[in-house]
C-alpha cells in the first residue's frame, strides 16, 4: 500500500522536478522523438519571499559598529568591515572578493564585480565608511601585509586581509560579525546577511526609493526588494496604537 503525503512538496522541490521534466522534453525534441516540447510553456512555482527574521535597529547597528578597538590593527580593520557592510548592504562573498581596483575613494563608491546572477554594479559608501576605508587602505592594510605571515601573494589585491596577510575566509568573517554583536550585548543572531537586511530596511523606512534600494542590493526583481516594505508594519502598528482614539480609551471619534 502506497502512503499518501499529507503535506504538499516544497516550492524548491517542485521547481527541481519541473526543471528535470523540461530538460527531458527538450532532449526528446532535440533527438526527434517528439515534434513539440510539451513542457516548454509550463510555469515554475513562484518562490515565496520570506521576511528577514531579525534586523538590527539603528541603535543596535551603531553599538556593534563602535565596539571594535580601533587603536589596534585588527580592530581598525574590523570597524572598517562593519562600516562597509552597513553602508552598502553588500553580500559576504562580495566583500571578501573586493579588490583594490574596486575602490574609488574620490567618488566614494565600490564596484561589485560578478555579484549574484553575474551582475556588476556600483554602490555608494557613506562618508564615514569612506573615511575608515581610506585610513585602512593607507595605513592599516600595509601594516598587515608586513605582519608575522609575511606577504601573501593571493591576498595582494584583496581589500580585506587577515593578520597573516591571507584572504579572509567565510568562517572568519562570520565569526567576526557575531563576536562584536555579542560584545555589544545585542541579543540577536547577527550575520553578514543581517547587516544587508538592516541596511535595506533602514533605507526603506527613511523613504528611500525602492528602485534605488534594488540597485544597491543587486536584486534582479523589484519584488525581492519590496519585501522590505512589509517590515515597516511594526512602525505603523506602533503609531496606530499611540494615535488612534480607540487605543486611547476614548468613547467617540
Amino acid at each position: 500500500m502506497v502512503a499518501v503525503r499529507k503535506q504538499p512538496r516544497s516550492v524548491s522541490y517542485q521547481n527541481q522536478a519541473m526543471h528535470a521534466l523540461r530538460s527531458f522534453f527538450r532532449f526528446l525534441k532535440m533527438e526527434g522523438y517528439v515534434a513539440q516540447d510539451a513542457a516548454e510553456s509550463l510555469p515554475l512555482a513562484r518562490t515565496p519571499q520570506t521576511l528577514p527574521r531579525e534586523v538590527l535597529t539603528p541603535d543596535e547597528a551603531r553599538k556593534v559598529i563602535e565596539t571594535p578597538d580601533t587603536s589596534c590593527l585588527l580592530g581598525y580593520r574590523d570597524r572598517t568591515i562593519l562600516e562597509v557592510l552597513y553602508a552598502t548592504g553588500i553580500r559576504k562573498s562580495e566583500l571578501m572578493n573586493l579588490t583594490l581596483n574596486d575602490v574609488n575613494l574620490e567618488e566614494e563608491v565600490l564596484r561589485i564585480n560578478g555579484g549574484k546572477f553575474a551582475k556588476d554594479r556600483v554602490v555608494p559608501l557613506t562618508r564615514l565608511a569612506c573615511s575608515f576605508l581610506e585610513t585602512y587602505l593607507k595605513a592599516i592594510r600595509p601594516a598587515l601585509l608586513q605582519g608575522p605571515g609575511g606577504r601573501h601573494a593571493s591576498a595582494s589585491d584583496r581589500v580585506f586581509i587577515s593578520q597573516r596577510a591571507a584572504p579572509l575566509s567565510k568562517n572568519a568573517l562570520g565569526e567576526l560579525v557575531e563576536k562584536y554583536a555579542r560584545i555589544a550585548g545585542v541579543n540577536k543572531h547577527v550575520t553578514c546577511h543581517i547587516w544587508r537586511h538592516s541596511c535595506a530596511t533602514h533605507l526603506v523606512k527613511n523613504k528611500a526609493n525602492l528602485r534605488h534600494v534594488q540597485e544597491l542590493l543587486g536584486h534582479r526583481d523589484l519584488s525581492t526588494t519590496e519585501r522590505y516594505l512589509h517590515l515597516t508594519i511594526a512602525d505603523l502598528k506602533e503609531a496606530h496604537r499611540k494615535c488612534h482614539p480607540r487605543e486611547q480609551g476614548e468613547a467617540s471619534l
